[in-house]
């Protein structure tokens, strides 16, 4: 019985967490090109005791999982922090804090992390405002806008081939 008990709670659990709701956008380049996709996935964070969730902006029509990383150093500069990845030890997280993301005033935290294996291959942004409020958040005002801005300028990178030594500053 206990058995059994435990097997409907694994299934229900893989079910829940199978049904994330995910945001899938395309942006289009120009008319002669292909489009690239994105989409806003809610991420569950396992801190000690404590599971919380945020949303985060993934691209998947990419060359690296460092293509977010690549994409923010070119046009943001250097990185303020690095930590390990929420997806892969040789992929590091890499943080940016007062960020003019939107080219006005208005500052974010940009944090950028991908990964590469044989099931998920994406290259990823979680945004914070001032507020510390995650961008991605339906209600947050400035989504639409940095969305948008982040496509844009993904797109952009797209286009660039880079060598592995460029990619050497991220690890």
């Amino acid at each position: 019985m206990k058995g059994r008990y435990l097997w409907v709670i694994v299934l229900i659990t893989c079910i829940i967490s199978a049904c994330n709701w995910t945001d899938h956008r395309y942006l289009e380049e120009d008319v002669n090109s292909k489009s690239i996709t994105f989409e806003i996935q809610e991420v569950k964070m396992l801190q000690e005791t404590d599971t919380s969730s945020l949303q985060e902006l993934r691209f998947f029509d990419i060359r690296s999982a460092f293509d977010a990383h690549a994409m923010m150093y070119d046009f943001y500069g250097e990185f303020d922090q690095k930590v390990n990845s929420k997806y892969q030890e040789n992929i590091k997280q890499l943080i940016w804090y007062e960020v003019h993301l939107l080219g006005d005033d208005r500052v974010f935290a940009v944090v950028t992390d991908g990964t590469e294996t044989k099931t998920n291959f994406f290259s990823s942004f979680i945004v914070f405002d001032s507020n510390e409020q995650n961008c991605f958040e339906d209600n947050h005002p400035s989504k639409e806008e940095i969305v948008n801005e982040l496509a844009k300028k993904m797109s952009s990178i797209k286009k660039k081939k880079r060598s592995k030594s460029y990619y050497k500053k991220f690890h």
